[in-house]
């Protein structure tokens, strides 16, 4: 079980637009459907502004962080070979986002799943 999760959402450039950890903003990913979502919750209007138009630029970074006298930290690449699919509701400041591509790396080596 991870002790840790953080989410980052950067631009293809590079820019980063969302760390969850410094930011403090809780998380959630799963599958829906074939898809996998990640919603995002505390999320200002203001960012909200920022990332809407780069929705065809954005890739979204995920980590599982387990303390022990062998810490491990598990990542994954999300992004969209189609367009991802953001939502925002002003209401709760929560950012959804859908994205069709999930991929495993780690420093050694880079691998794609499909987790079912």
């Amino acid at each position: 079980m991870s002790d840790a999760k953080r989410l980052l959402i950067k631009q293809v450039t590079g820019t980063l637009l969302l760390d969850s950890a410094a930011a403090g903003t809780p998380f959630v990913l799963g599958r829906e459907g074939a898809d996998w979502q990640v919603r995002v919750e505390q999320v200002s209007s203001e960012l909200w502004t920022r990332l809407a138009p780069l929705s065809d630029d954005l890739n979204l970074f995920y980590f599982e962080e387990e303390s022990g006298p062998r810490p491990e930290v598990r990542k994954w690449w999300l992004y969209g070979r189609k367009p991802p699919r953001l939502a925002y509701d002003a209401d709760a400041r929560t950012l959804t986002v859908l994205l069709d591509t999930r991929v495993y790396y780690s420093n050694d080596d880079v691998m794609q799943t499909r987790e079912e």
